[in-house]
């Protein structure tokens, strides 16, 4: 009786020792998304004409930006790098042949942890929130 009692309690400790290994994985996720997408609230879209616009966002350190993009959220299968070939904070990238339905994006880094999940947006040209010249 104490021997099965000794086994149960070992299996419980290795459980609750695997889900708070499991536990502890998924809260650094957690918080590492969190800081890194505060840092994502410094991008924006300019559209240069309906088909075609410019993303810019800016990191902390410096490296190569890329845009993955698509026409469904979970299949951004394209990728666009930014227009400079060197490495920087500030990141721009051109994307053309924009469908009118507009398309999916995620802003990514070369240097981005494998924990890190972008944000996914859909981008559309509106052409009521276009500014007009003088």
């Amino acid at each position: 009786m104490k021997k099965n009692k000794a086994k149960l309690i070992k299996k419980l400790s290795r459980l609750f020792l695997i889900l708070g290994f499991i536990s502890g994985l998924v809260l650094i996720s957690f918080i590492y998304n969190n800081k890194m997408r505060a840092i994502e609230r410094y991008a924006e879209v300019t559209f240069v004409s309906p088909h075609r616009a410019i993303i810019f966002w800016k990191t902390n350190s410096q490296s190569l930006g890329y845009v993955k993009s698509g026409e469904t959220k979970h299949q951004r299968k394209n990728i666009t790098y930014q227009t400079s070939s060197e490495a920087s904070e500030i990141h721009a990238v051109l994307l053309e042949e924009i469908p009118a339905a507009g398309i999916y994006i995620s802003m990514h880094n070369e240097d981005d942890s494998p924990l890190y999940f972008p944000e996914i947006m859909q981008i559309r040209y509106d052409p009521l929130n276009v500014e007009l010249g003088p």
